[in-house]
Order: C-alpha cells, then sequence, then structure tokens
C-alpha cells in the first residue's frame, strides 16, 4: 500500500514528505520497501538527511541502531 501511495505522488513530493519524517521513523518506512525504492528515495534527501539515512540502514534488522535517532537533547542539572 506504500509503494502504491508513493507512485501516485510526484519527486518533488516525495522528497519532501521524506524530509520531513523524523530519521528513526524514515528507517522504519524504508525497511518495508523494496531496495530498489529505497535507493531512490535515500537519493531524494538532502546531502545531511542522506547520510543519516544511510547510516541507518546500514545497522541490522532489529537491532538498537536501526531504530536510533541522531537528534538528542541534552539536559544537565544546574541546581538552580
Amino acid at each position: 500500500m506504500q509503494e502504491s501511495l508513493l507512485k501516485g505522488l510526484g519527486t518533488q513530493e516525495i522528497a519532501d514528505i521524506l524530509s520531513t519524517i523524523p530519521p528513526d521513523d524514515r528507517t522504519k518506512v524504508f525497511v518495508n520497501f523494496p531496495d530498489k525504492l529505497i535507493k531512490e528515495g535515500v537519493n531524494l534527501l538532502p546531502e545531511e538527511e542522506r547520510k543519516i539515512a544511510l547510516t541507518l540502514i546500514g545497522y541490522e534488522r532489529n537491532s538498537v541502531g536501526r531504530i536510533m535517532t541522531p537528534y538528542n537533547v541534552q539536559a544537565n542539572n544546574t541546581g538552580l
């Protein structure tokens, strides 16, 4: 169904959607795609997002690497 929906969208629409999905969620979407469609999708991403996508896809299925996000928040207790 996902592949069918993507085929109905234009290239720019797909690029916009993939660019706005958080990296860990985007990886979950890609995991269900055929390799050719993953490659096409990754190539639509801006360079920095492409690097992130390729890194996450490079981890083994069902590994923690596939579900992590590169965006982290650090909070420090400053005692205020």
